[in-house]
């Protein structure tokens, strides 16, 4: 494999991640402008600098890429988005997500060497999305990522990369402290809202996915108010 097509590949999928968080950062300071509850330059700064969740997955994704984990299809940049394939990654992703997280609650000595420090947000915000623990990180999200990358297999590169700026968009929207104009419809399709979310930071046993709430359903453990 050509070591710069190959670089080329992974440094368009890091850009569009970050691109997507400044994206969202402006749509934050529109939407929610003037922020009242907190200096947002400080807030910006606070979610730029979380170094658990973005050094790991920067880890992972160098790894995986580079040591050829992913199937041969991830290294294709010929063709456009494949946007079924995004939602099924997403499905998946957030099947393995919700696994982890119940296990990360149910199994005590796990939930408090890892998940407990990110539970010291009763009331997140959109800028503590990625303030996790490195075993939370490795649990919660790169298991997951490595699972989704052998399920969904024939994918390539822009549909890769749409996955993940989806889904990193998605993790920092649910954590809000505030609806979204688009959430009422996100209910009706039990697709994660920073309502649905908020309630997990407040009673713990409940709402465990993030993209989706139907493996909450499915499973009995959604709450909606």
């Amino acid at each position: 494999m050509n070591l710069v097509a190959n670089s080329t590949g992974l440094l368009w999928g890091i850009g569009s991640v970050i691109l997507g968080q400044f994206a969202l950062i402006g749509y934050i300071w529109w939407y929610y402008h003037p922020p009242r509850k907190y200096d947002f330059a400080h807030a910006v700064m606070s979610h730029l600098s979380q170094t658990e969740g973005i050094l790991l997955l920067g880890i992972y994704l160098s790894v995986s890429w580079y040591g050829g984990w992913l199937p041969s299809s991830y290294y294709v940049r010929d063709g456009s988005i494949q946007w079924t394939l995004v939602g099924s990654q997403l499905i998946v992703q957030d099947a393995g997500q919700y696994v982890m997280h119940r296990i990360e609650h149910y199994w005590k000595p796990l939930y408090r060497i890892g998940h407990q420090y990110h539970h010291k947000y009763i009331h997140p915000q959109w800028f503590n999305a990625f303030d996790g623990s490195v075993i939370d990180t490795c649990f919660m999200v790169l298991v997951p990522l490595v699972i989704t990358s052998q399920v969904v297999r024939d994918i390539n590169t822009p549909t890769y990369i749409a996955f993940g700026t989806v889904y990193s968009a998605s993790l920092v929207l649910i954590h809000s402290d505030y609806l979204h104009p688009w959430e009422p419809f996100f209910q009706i399709c039990l697709i994660g809202t920073s309502k649905d979310h908020q309630l997990h930071h407040q009673y713990f046993h409940c709402n465990y996915g993030h993209i989706f709430m139907w493996w909450d359903v499915l499973c009995g453990t959604y709450r909606r108010d």
